[in-house]
């Protein structure tokens, strides 16, 4: 597995993470007149012509035809976004053609979501290789959001599955972790808290 850059990573707790970027610019500014329905709407409508969405599944959740996405759910409160999450389903794919275009569907999409983040191309790719290999995901913080790339695979489940969470709220991530990963895991090395060590989930299906 290539490194993973520690310039991108920051130590997760439940009082939070210490800032990695700048200023954040984010889509839920450019929703017109700042109303709740206007800004799934307007949301939706640009991923949709960048090619992220091909069906409008429920108000805030749409399916997606783009490489290694199966859907994408935009979650609100008032006038702005507080939870983004995405289903990377990358299956048996070996393709290195077909991971590549998994990977940069992904950075695009944070991208959307988090402009200004500048160590976006490095570190979502690094995540999602990391996620396919082993059991603890890693945590990052921009500016106010916390981004997470965790595995979903459970014993016997064949294929790679991942899934992306965008938050505002440390603990919308902790609830999407599994108890074992709470407890268990440092979640800026990606490693066990008592051995350092993290091996492949098993059994190896990927």
């Amino acid at each position: 597995m290539r490194g993973f850059p520690g310039k991108y990573l920051v130590a997760f707790s439940l009082a939070g993470l210490a800032s990695c970027d700048g200023p954040e610019r984010s889509a839920t500014t450019r929703a017109p007149g700042g109303e709740p329905d206007k800004l799934l709407a307007s949301i939706f409508s640009d991923l949709t012509r960048s090619g992220f969405c091909s069906e409008r599944a429920a108000p805030t959740v749409c399916y997606s035809r783009a490489a290694g996405l199966d859907s994408i759910d935009v979650y609100n409160s008032e006038a702005r976004i507080e939870t983004v999450e995405a289903q990377i389903n990358l299956g048996f794919h070996h393709d290195p053609q077909f991971l590549d275009a998994a990977d940069q569907n992904v950075v695009r999409l944070i991208r959307y979501f988090i402009p200004a983040w500048a160590g976006n191309a490095t570190w979502t790719p690094e995540a999602m290789e990391h996620a396919r290999r082993a059991v603890c995901p890693r945590v990052v913080k921009v500016g106010p959001w916390y981004v997470m790339i965790v595995d979903l695979r459970s014993a016997g489940t064949p294929g790679a599955f991942q899934q992306l969470t965008i938050a505002r709220s440390g603990k919308t991530i902790i609830d999407r972790m599994t108890l074992s990963a709470r407890e268990e895991c440092n979640l800026k090395t990606g490693e066990f808290k008592e051995d350092g060590d993290n091996p492949p989930v098993f059994p190896y299906t990927w």
